[in-house]
């Protein structure tokens, strides 16, 4: 999940760098899971990524298929912001990542 989530969060323009730089980190506050079928050890698999909340917190739903195409894993993750100067967590995400998800949308 945290390649899918990485990569996400590259093409909306806000990754874990640009977190940083503009004040805040955002930390997995929760995760659910619920695995369909098994993946196998040095198996392929691809994470299929969707934005599903950016105002509050982030969202992410995730499902992964193995490498027949067949969905194995159905995922969700909540990340919460965090003002690094002064380590309290907010109650809504910073203007800039809505902005750039804004903007994605609107394309």
């Amino acid at each position: 999940m945290e390649i899918g989530r990485c990569a996400l969060l590259d093409k909306i323009g806000y990754n874990y760098t640009e977190m940083v730089k503009s004040g805040y980190a955002f930390p997995v506050t929760d995760i659910k899971v619920r695995y369909i079928k098994p993946l196998y050890f040095g198996e392929h698999a691809k994470i299929v990524s969707h934005l599903v909340e950016y105002e509050n917190m982030i969202k992410i739903k995730y499902e992964i298929f193995n490498e027949k195409g067949e969905l194995t894993t159905k995922a969700e993750s909540t990340q919460t912001a965090l003002n690094i100067q002064k380590m309290e967590a907010e109650f809504s995400c910073p203007e800039v990542f809505v902005k750039r998800v804004r903007a994605i949308a609107a394309k």
